[in-house]
């Protein structure tokens, strides 16, 4: 992201009208595409751990800590669980964290403990759901997409 960040900024000097030097946009350029390609090595790295039954648990600057991982935690007692989105969260009601799969229930007990958690539950047979705690209530958005221009598997 930097490398295509500092390539982004010769063309922006260029358009100004400064002069950039040969040289340093053509290894802006080669950064770029390298840590592109890394970048798709590694989701292809992480695409095919999640093969694995269990979570694959990864830092928050995206480094690797376990892969094939059973989470064990107990859901945080008086913790609420909705399903949908924090912002909404005045229409919704209450649902049973029986009612998920195994790994939706894992996530929802993970996030029970901690506000800084963010999880995605990828379940074999349904939805891709984003789980989270805000304001001591537990969130499970099913259903979501991921797309952001800066993921090339997006």
């Amino acid at each position: 992201m930097n490398a295509r960040h500092v390539q982004g900024d010769f063309a922006a000097l260029y358009d100004d009208g400064h002069a950039v030097p040969d040289a340093e946009v053509n290894r802006a350029e080669i950064e770029s595409r390298d840590a592109y390609d890394a970048l798709i090595e590694a989701t292809r790295f992480i695409a095919a751990l999640s093969g694995c039954d269990g979570a694959i648990v990864l830092n928050s600057d995206l480094s690797l800590v376990g892969f094939g991982a059973e989470i064990r935690s107990e859901l945080n007692d008086p913790i609420e669980i909705f399903e949908g989105k924090a912002e909404f969260s005045d229409d919704l009601e209450n649902c049973n964290i029986e009612q998920f799969g195994m790994r939706h229930r894992s996530a929802v007990k993970l996030a029970s403990q901690t506000a800084s958690y963010r999880i995605i539950a990828a379940s074999q047979d349904g939805p891709v759901s984003g789980v989270y705690q805000k304001a001591e209530q537990v969130f499970v958005e099913k259903g979501i997409t991921m797309s952001n221009m800066n993921m090339p598997w997006a």
